[in-house]
């Protein structure tokens, strides 16, 4: 087997040579005929890298987003820190609430004991009129 390069002008220039020519010399008619119908049946893929379509290789960029939806993302962010101030705030709130239920009942048990004290001493004092209204 020989493998020959023609070219049609200069042997220098690459681009107009054909690609080589393979020539079976001292070979049975057979297995020449073999060979060329096995030659003939190859057929080489290019990569993939340089198919126009492949399934392997997504061929499509992501679709940019509508600009609606490009601020939308920042409207979101603003939306959750907006949530989260208003449940911060919602909860300092209750709180608060809660701060001034608990001084209020401490008021109202003083207010309580204070009443109960005037209570006794009310009494304590018309029990001691109620004696001295005798040596009056």
């Amino acid at each position: 087997m020989k493998t020959e390069h023609k070219s049609k002008k200069n042997a220098n220039n690459k681009e107009d040579s054909p690609p080589p020519v393979t020539i079976f010399h001292g070979s049975n008619s057979d297995d020449i005929e073999h060979a060329k119908s096995f030659w003939r049946s190859l057929t080489l893929h290019p990569p993939l890298e340089s198919r126009l379509v492949s399934a392997d290789i997504r061929q499509r960029l992501r679709i940019a987003p509508a600009p609606d939806k490009a601020t939308g993302n920042k409207k979101t962010t603003k939306d959750a820190e907006a949530f989260e101030s208003a449940l911060f705030l919602h909860k300092a709130h209750e709180k608060l609430i809660q701060d001034e239920r608990v001084r209020y009942r401490t008021l109202s048990q003083q207010r309580e004991s204070v009443l109960d004290l005037l209570h006794k001493q009310r009494e304590q004092r018309i029990q001691k009129e109620m004696i001295s209204k005798d040596f009056k």
